[in-house]
């Protein structure tokens, strides 16, 4: 991951995909962590689907629109939603090479009982490799009691294997 201008995180991450079932994908990620998503890419809350939000749709077309609303929190003590649309298809080059892809752009919010959180986002999902080679998002977050955060990342496609 490389950092977005004006932003200050820049730390490398993977995804290994391990397991492709007819309903989810399973992938290992930094420090070995066994991660889930759906067959549409979207993040499996281990603490149950209900708490997963739906950022990508398939099957996917420009200009399809979506919303979500996800619980939140440890113990669902908030709510998460958001509304995503399919923009455009268009070629995005990334240091893996150029891809076509569909670019989809989001906003979601988030309420819990002492914070509240709104962010936007643009994911480029490339049919051919069946997987994002970038997104950049932006999200603040505003707690009851102390100081607002705002952060900014960009996550670009730097290497791709095709499997067996």
């Amino acid at each position: 991951m490389k950092a977005a201008p004006g932003g200050d995180r820049s730390e490398p991450w993977s995804r290994l995909v391990v397991e492709i079932q007819p309903d989810r994908i399973k992938m290992i990620g930094a420090a070995n962590q066994s991660l889930e998503f759906d067959t549409s890419l979207n993040f499996i809350d281990p603490k149950g689907a209900e708490y997963s939000p739906l950022t990508l749709k398939f099957p996917m077309s420009v200009g399809m629109e979506w919303k979500y609303s996800a619980r939140a929190g440890p113990t669902w003590q908030g709510e998460r939603s958001g509304a995503y649309k399919v923009a455009a298809h268009e070629a995005v080059t990334v240091p893996a090479g150029t891809f076509d892809c569909f670019r989809v752009e989001g906003e979601w919010q988030s309420n819990f009982m002492n914070f509240k959180g709104r962010g936007s986002e643009k994911i480029w999902y490339c049919p051919k490799i069946n997987f994002v080679a970038k997104r950049s998002s932006e999200s603040i977050a505003e707690p009851q009691h102390g100081t607002r955060t705002t952060e900014a990342r960009l996550s670009e496609l730097t290497q791709f294997k095709p499997g067996p």
